[in-house]
């Protein structure tokens, strides 16, 4: 689970949060726990309340880090909190 200020809440295979700028973060997990679309299910849940309306969208999957992007009502970047799962298919 990560807080719309990037840091960590729960922290399960997950090495360190980056947010570069609004509405990005950048999860780092470890080498031998590599994600990839082909080979796993990402699930992204956003948490907050219905005035803090948010969605997200997992844009990178590679190697040992997953990017999000996460959106306002409006289409514009902001920041949100949000759980990443990742299961092997």
């Amino acid at each position: 689970m990560v807080n719309a200020n990037g840091s960590v809440v729960r922290k399960q295979n997950v090495l360190a949060v980056d947010h570069p700028q609004q509405g990005i973060y950048r999860v780092r997990l470890p080498a031998e726990r590599a994600v990839r679309f082909e080979t796993h299910h990402i699930g992204l849940t956003m948490i907050g309340t219905p005035e803090q309306l948010r969605t997200g969208h997992v844009t990178e999957a590679a190697g040992s880090s997953i990017e999000i992007r996460t959106f306002n009502r409006e289409g514009v970047a902001a920041d949100a909190s949000f759980m990443l799962a990742a299961e092997r298919l």
